[in-house]
């Protein structure tokens, strides 16, 4: 769990079917009903008694093999997040458009033009969570999930769906138990997404390391350079090194430079203006000065103190 919930839920409980213009209700024994539940629409919505900083308001299931989807643009004033059980559709956020596939993760931020539907030859089925409270954007972004980055793939998808089908099945479990179940699939879902999140972090982090260590011999070589080359903006590429090494990028790239003018310090006799241009300065008497403000010492002195050839 990532934030810790204070206060005791008091909730009554809704069960959320669907018939007529919407959908049909699929009864058991039909042999069209759909391999996840029976019935082409289904949810659960609580209705708290006070405010707080997350509740899961609702949890539903539809099936657009049944049900015509909504193709207007449109906003609403709560988070929802959507597991795609199968088929594959089309998200589109603020006037940008993403391909939704089957076992994907998708989330729709509140006060945001929307619009989403499946495909006509593809026709997807999906389980939703809606829920609100000040601290909902923080399990987007726990999640990795953002207006910029709305849609990833589904970890453990079959073990959430298990669990999913778990619920769904059992409609008239007392309420307290039914909430404590959604709020459990809920944190399935989260754990999923942020597994990812934080994997495809480090493997960002990975690769700005290892940009910066084959290229910081380069005298011209730039935090811009680095950014656009990688395809990361600045302030996400300052934010991940910092969270990984403690240092800037540019404090990085001036320690990958240094650590290397010692090691040719000690096992090399290659004059000190020419080591100031192997590694990345542009004149000799800048990297002396950069050299002794961070080393407490002229790299004279460090080859002297150190030099082991």
């Amino acid at each position: 769990m990532y934030i810790f919930i204070k206060k005791l839920y008091i909730f009554t409980i809704d069960i959320l079917t669907y018939s007529g213009k919407r959908g049909i209700i699929k009864l058991a024994g039909d042999d069209n009903m759909g391999s996840f539940i029976n019935g082409s629409d289904m949810g659960f919505r609580f209705h708290s008694c006070i405010e707080h900083d997350f509740f899961v308001r609702a949890l539903g299931y539809n099936d657009f093999d049944y049900i015509a989807p909504d193709k207007g643009t449109r906003r609403q004033s709560f988070y929802t997040i959507h597991v795609v059980l199968s088929g594959s559709g089309v998200l589109r956020l603020a006037g940008t458009e993403f391909e939704v596939k089957e076992h994907s993760i998708f989330c729709v931020p509140p006060d945001t033009d929307l619009m989403y539907y499946p495909n006509d030859n593809d026709k997807w089925e999906y389980m939703w969570f809606e829920f609100v409270g000040g601290n909902s954007s923080q399990y987007m972004q726990a999640m990795g999930l953002s207006l910029e980055n709305p849609v990833m793939p589904c970890r453990d998808f079959q073990t959430i769906k298990l669990a999913a089908q778990s619920i769904f099945s059992r409609p008239n479990v007392e309420e307290t138990v039914k909430y404590y179940d959604v709020l459990s699939l809920f944190y399935k879902v989260v754990a999923s997404a942020s597994q990812r999140a934080v994997s495809n972090r480090q493997t960002t982090v990975e690769a700005v390391i290892s940009y910066i260590v084959y290229h910081y011999h380069y005298q011209n070589l730039t935090v811009e350079n680095i950014c656009r080359d990688l395809h990361i903006s600045h302030s996400h590429l300052c934010r991940l090194l910092k969270n990984a090494t403690g240092k800037t990028p540019i404090g990085y790239l001036l320690g990958v430079r240094l650590d290397e003018a010692c090691r040719l310090l000690k096992h090399t006799d290659m004059h000190i203006s020419e080591i100031a241009y192997t590694v990345g300065f542009k004149d000799a008497v800048h990297f002396m000065k950069t050299f002794k403000n961070h080393m407490n010492c002229t790299p004279k002195e460090y080859r002297k103190i150190n030099q082991k050839i």
